[in-house]
């Protein structure tokens, strides 16, 4: 009786935690390495965590091409969100990085280093590259680097000017974890303290 009593308390704090999250939509116009700037699709899924707070778990968006006005779609694996879209000869490219401390990573660019590069062919299919094969034109990030309600609300449209202001305080506030000036390996990557990642900043 004492084992299916545990088991139906866990089933319902499943169903109450399933039932609190929350889907949180906005914009973010990114400067792109061209001078361009386009508008990028943003969605984040949100779960109840400790005291009272929500942890951003899912990262998703959504651009057109600024040549084609074709579409393209990422979607991050569990806590790897976004930091820079750009696109070079009708190839998309992507930074990710790890946001919270059990992100799922299937794949690093160079293995114990949080900064993922990818590319897209045709702008669904995503696969990880080395920095070497990162055009060296891409330098900075130019996507909100994490969300956070007391800076970008329940969904207000981010400019390219706040992106890259709060991306500073971000990594003031990081100890260089999260970079501005994207590094391509461990040796310009600015982080003040481990530099081994071990799942956790």
């Amino acid at each position: 009786m004492a084992y299916d009593a545990v088991k139906i308390t866990l089933l319902v704090s499943c169903l109450l935690l399933s039932a609190c999250s929350e889907t949180i939509h906005w914009q973010d116009e990114a400067l792109l390495s061209s001078g361009q700037t386009i508008i990028v699709n943003r969605t984040v899924e949100r779960i109840p965590a400790e005291l009272g707070h929500r942890r951003a778990t899912s990262y998703e968006i959504e651009a057109k091409y600024p040549d084609t006005g074709k579409t393209m779609e990422w979607e991050g694996d569990f806590g790897l969100g976004p930091i820079m879209l750009d696109f070079k000869d009708g190839i998309a490219f992507v930074v990710a990085k790890p946001v919270m401390c059990d992100a799922k990573i299937n794949e690093f660019s160079i293995a114990g280093f949080p900064y993922i590069f990818m590319r897209s062919l045709d702008g669904k299919k995503w696969e990880v590259i080395s920095p070497d094969q990162f055009p060296k034109e891409f330098k900075k990030t130019n996507l909100s680097a994490f969300y956070d309600e007391y800076r970008i609300g329940k969904g207000s449209p981010q400019s390219a000017a706040k992106i890259s202001q709060e991306n500073e305080s971000v990594e003031k506030t990081s100890n260089g974890y999260f970079q501005v000036a994207i590094p391509r390996s461990p040796d310009e990557w600015g982080y003040k303290l481990n530099k081994t990642f071990k799942g956790c900043s």
